[in-house]
């Protein structure tokens, strides 16, 4: 393996934690996680990821083919950091966005 998980994001590890390698830009391209996200009546994806030009807009135009919404958590315009956490905690769905919303919410809250 020419990689490996930071050992604090290893520790915390969940064994029921999908995990994936992958060796194209999008997390659904050439792997199971479609399938995967599919059984689970999965219907919304959060990427975070290193790369927001890369990896993290790969796999959301991915997932838009799919039929799953995505959102980039780095960018999160729809909610404040601690609406967001207070939704996840509470399992209630923030309200729905599109990329290109996103993206401008995004460049206007923290330049270009």
């Amino acid at each position: 393996m020419s990689w490996s998980l930071h050992s604090e994001i290893e520790r915390r590890m969940d064994p029921t934690w999908k995990r994936v390698s992958k060796d194209k830009g999008s997390v659904v391209a050439g792997t199971d996680v479609a399938r995967w996200l599919a059984e689970r009546d999965v219907d919304t994806i959060t990427i975070v990821g290193y790369m927001t030009n890369n990896c993290d807009i790969a796999t959301a135009v991915g997932a838009d083919e799919l039929g799953l919404a995505a959102e980039i958590l780095s960018d999160a315009p729809v909610a404040t950091t601690q609406a967001w956490a207070t939704a996840v905690t509470a399992r209630h769905a923030l309200p729905k966005s599109d990329l290109g919303t996103s993206a401008t919410q995004g460049r206007a809250a923290f330049g270009a």
